[in-house]
Protein backbone atom coordinates (compact mmCIF):
# COMPACT_ATOMS: atom_id res chain seq x y z
CA UNK A 1 0.00 0.00 0.00
CA UNK A 2 1.60 3.37 -1.18
CA UNK A 3 -0.40 5.55 1.60
CA UNK A 4 -3.02 8.08 1.04
CA UNK A 5 -2.51 11.38 -0.62
CA UNK A 6 -1.49 13.51 2.59
CA UNK A 7 1.37 10.89 3.31
CA UNK A 8 2.76 11.20 -0.05
CA UNK A 9 2.72 15.01 0.14
CA UNK A 10 4.19 14.90 3.88
CA UNK A 11 6.89 12.81 2.54
CA UNK A 12 7.37 14.42 -0.61
CA UNK A 13 7.50 18.04 1.31
CA UNK A 14 9.80 16.29 4.30
CA UNK A 15 12.14 15.42 1.41
CA UNK A 16 12.53 18.93 -0.30
CA UNK A 17 13.12 20.28 3.27
CA UNK A 18 16.15 17.77 3.59
CA UNK A 19 17.52 17.77 0.66
CA UNK A 20 16.51 20.64 -1.90
CA UNK A 21 18.77 23.71 -2.38
CA UNK A 22 17.64 26.15 0.64
CA UNK A 23 15.41 28.06 -2.03
CA UNK A 24 13.43 25.57 -3.18
CA UNK A 25 12.65 24.23 -0.03
CA UNK A 26 8.94 24.43 1.43
CA UNK A 27 9.61 26.28 4.37
CA UNK A 28 11.47 29.16 2.46
CA UNK A 29 8.70 29.03 -0.45
CA UNK A 30 6.67 31.88 0.33
CA UNK A 31 9.62 34.46 1.16
CA UNK A 32 10.35 36.90 -1.38
CA UNK A 33 13.70 37.34 0.72
CA UNK A 34 15.34 33.68 0.08
CA UNK A 35 13.03 31.62 -1.78
CA UNK A 36 13.27 31.07 -5.85
CA UNK A 37 12.05 33.91 -7.69
CA UNK A 38 9.20 32.00 -9.81
CA UNK A 39 7.73 29.82 -6.40
CA UNK A 40 4.54 30.69 -4.51
CA UNK A 41 3.50 34.28 -6.14
CA UNK A 42 0.39 34.48 -4.71
CA UNK A 43 1.42 34.00 -0.87
CA UNK A 44 4.29 36.27 -1.50
CA UNK A 45 1.39 39.17 -2.27
CA UNK A 46 1.04 39.14 -5.93
CA UNK A 47 -2.42 39.25 -7.54
CA UNK A 48 -3.21 36.86 -9.95
CA UNK A 49 -4.06 40.62 -12.65
CA UNK A 50 -0.32 41.05 -11.63
CA UNK A 51 0.97 38.03 -12.96
CA UNK A 52 -0.61 38.98 -16.38
CA UNK A 53 1.12 42.00 -16.74
CA UNK A 54 4.84 42.96 -17.58
CA UNK A 55 7.44 42.08 -16.21
CA UNK A 56 5.50 38.50 -15.42
CA UNK A 57 3.33 38.85 -18.58
CA UNK A 58 1.97 35.20 -18.17
CA UNK A 59 -0.71 35.20 -21.04
CA UNK A 60 2.24 36.72 -23.62
CA UNK A 61 5.09 33.94 -22.58
CA UNK A 62 2.78 31.25 -22.44
CA UNK A 63 1.24 32.14 -26.21
CA UNK A 64 5.34 32.82 -27.15
CA UNK A 65 6.05 29.10 -25.71
CA UNK A 66 2.92 27.75 -26.99
CA UNK A 67 3.64 28.70 -30.64
CA UNK A 68 7.48 28.61 -30.43
CA UNK A 69 10.05 29.83 -27.89
CA UNK A 70 13.45 27.81 -28.02
CA UNK A 71 16.67 27.27 -25.92
CA UNK A 72 15.43 27.99 -22.39
CA UNK A 73 12.99 30.56 -23.36
CA UNK A 74 15.45 32.87 -24.67
CA UNK A 75 15.31 32.61 -28.47
CA UNK A 76 11.94 33.94 -30.47
CA UNK A 77 10.72 34.68 -33.31
CA UNK A 78 9.37 37.99 -34.61
CA UNK A 79 6.08 39.42 -33.23
CA UNK A 80 4.73 39.74 -36.72
CA UNK A 81 4.81 35.58 -36.65
CA UNK A 82 3.08 34.83 -32.73
CA UNK A 83 0.45 37.73 -34.87
CA UNK A 84 0.01 35.90 -37.95
CA UNK A 85 -0.41 32.46 -35.81
CA UNK A 86 -3.01 33.66 -33.76
CA UNK A 87 -4.67 35.57 -36.85
CA UNK A 88 -4.53 31.91 -38.71
CA UNK A 89 -5.58 29.88 -35.40
CA UNK A 90 -8.85 32.41 -35.41
CA UNK A 91 -9.41 32.44 -38.84
CA UNK A 92 -9.78 28.26 -38.05
CA UNK A 93 -12.00 29.12 -34.67
CA UNK A 94 -14.23 31.15 -37.19
CA UNK A 95 -14.47 28.31 -39.98
CA UNK A 96 -15.78 25.76 -37.27
CA UNK A 97 -18.21 28.15 -35.53
CA UNK A 98 -19.53 28.84 -38.75
CA UNK A 99 -20.03 25.62 -39.85
CA UNK A 100 -21.36 24.60 -36.46
CA UNK A 101 -24.03 27.32 -36.31
CA UNK A 102 -24.89 26.82 -39.75
CA UNK A 103 -25.85 23.24 -39.50
CA UNK A 104 -28.28 23.95 -36.74
CA UNK A 105 -27.95 20.92 -35.01
CA UNK A 106 -29.50 20.72 -32.00
CA UNK A 107 -26.22 18.27 -30.44
CA UNK A 108 -23.58 21.02 -31.57
CA UNK A 109 -23.58 24.11 -29.43
CA UNK A 110 -23.69 21.76 -26.38
CA UNK A 111 -20.53 20.41 -26.98
CA UNK A 112 -19.26 23.52 -28.80
CA UNK A 113 -19.71 25.12 -25.11
CA UNK A 114 -18.45 21.90 -23.36
CA UNK A 115 -15.41 21.57 -25.78
CA UNK A 116 -14.83 25.52 -24.80
CA UNK A 117 -15.11 25.19 -21.19
CA UNK A 118 -12.83 21.83 -21.40
CA UNK A 119 -9.86 23.59 -23.16
CA UNK A 120 -11.11 27.29 -21.26
CA UNK A 121 -10.57 25.20 -17.92
CA UNK A 122 -6.69 23.50 -19.13
CA UNK A 123 -5.85 27.43 -19.71
CA UNK A 124 -7.16 28.66 -16.05
CA UNK A 125 -5.66 25.76 -14.24
CA UNK A 126 -1.97 26.68 -15.77
CA UNK A 127 -2.25 30.22 -14.96
CA UNK A 128 -3.45 29.28 -11.45
CA UNK A 129 -0.47 26.91 -11.11
CA UNK A 130 1.77 29.93 -12.16
CA UNK A 131 0.15 31.71 -9.18
CA UNK A 132 0.05 29.58 -6.78
CA UNK A 133 2.77 26.70 -7.14
CA UNK A 134 5.62 28.01 -10.01
CA UNK A 135 5.60 30.11 -12.46
CA UNK A 136 5.69 28.56 -15.62
CA UNK A 137 4.42 30.26 -18.20
CA UNK A 138 5.05 27.21 -21.03
CA UNK A 139 2.88 26.17 -23.77
CA UNK A 140 2.86 22.49 -23.25
CA UNK A 141 0.54 22.94 -20.24
CA UNK A 142 -1.92 24.11 -23.10
CA UNK A 143 -1.52 21.21 -25.50
CA UNK A 144 -4.39 19.20 -23.88
CA UNK A 145 -6.45 22.04 -25.28
CA UNK A 146 -5.90 20.61 -28.28
CA UNK A 147 -6.78 17.59 -28.08
CA UNK A 148 -10.04 19.05 -26.70
CA UNK A 149 -10.93 21.40 -29.56
CA UNK A 150 -10.18 18.96 -32.31
CA UNK A 151 -14.00 17.10 -31.15
CA UNK A 152 -16.11 20.20 -32.29
CA UNK A 153 -13.46 20.86 -35.66
CA UNK A 154 -13.84 17.38 -36.56
CA UNK A 155 -17.87 17.35 -36.14
CA UNK A 156 -17.33 20.46 -38.24
CA UNK A 157 -15.39 19.27 -40.80
CA UNK A 158 -18.08 16.88 -41.77
CA UNK A 159 -20.06 19.84 -43.03
CA UNK A 160 -17.78 21.45 -44.86
CA UNK A 161 -18.30 22.30 -48.52
CA UNK A 162 -15.76 22.23 -50.93
CA UNK A 163 -14.69 25.86 -50.78
CA UNK A 164 -14.37 25.55 -46.82
CA UNK A 165 -12.02 22.51 -47.23
CA UNK A 166 -9.94 24.55 -49.56
CA UNK A 167 -9.93 27.61 -47.27
CA UNK A 168 -9.04 24.62 -43.89
CA UNK A 169 -6.67 23.46 -45.88
CA UNK A 170 -5.04 26.36 -46.99
CA UNK A 171 -5.24 28.11 -43.33
CA UNK A 172 -3.48 24.78 -41.76
CA UNK A 173 -0.67 24.85 -44.55
CA UNK A 174 -0.30 28.50 -43.74
CA UNK A 175 -0.33 27.43 -39.89
CA UNK A 176 2.80 24.59 -41.10
CA UNK A 177 4.49 26.98 -43.31
CA UNK A 178 5.02 29.87 -40.26
CA UNK A 179 6.10 27.14 -37.65
CA UNK A 180 8.30 25.41 -40.16
CA UNK A 181 10.11 29.35 -40.92
CA UNK A 182 10.17 29.72 -36.70
CA UNK A 183 11.69 26.46 -35.76
CA UNK A 184 13.90 26.30 -38.78
CA UNK A 185 15.53 30.11 -39.15
CA UNK A 186 14.66 31.46 -35.61
CA UNK A 187 14.84 27.93 -33.21
CA UNK A 188 17.73 25.91 -34.48
CA UNK A 189 19.97 28.44 -36.32
CA UNK A 190 20.27 30.44 -33.22
CA UNK A 191 20.26 27.40 -30.66
CA UNK A 192 23.32 26.09 -32.49
CA UNK A 193 24.77 29.87 -31.74
CA UNK A 194 23.65 30.00 -28.51
CA UNK A 195 25.67 27.10 -27.61
CA UNK A 196 28.54 27.71 -29.44
CA UNK A 197 28.29 25.43 -31.98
Amino acid sequence: MNGDAYTKNSALSALAETHADPKYRPSTAADPATAFWGLQLRAKGLSLLDILRPPWSWGTKTWKSFTGYYGYVTIKSPFAYYAALAAVYAALAGWVLRATFAARDPQDLPLLAAAAGAAGGVVLLSLYHSWVNDFQAQGRYLFPSLAIASIPFARAATRFDARDVRIVRALIAVAFALSAFSFGFRGLARIAKAAGV
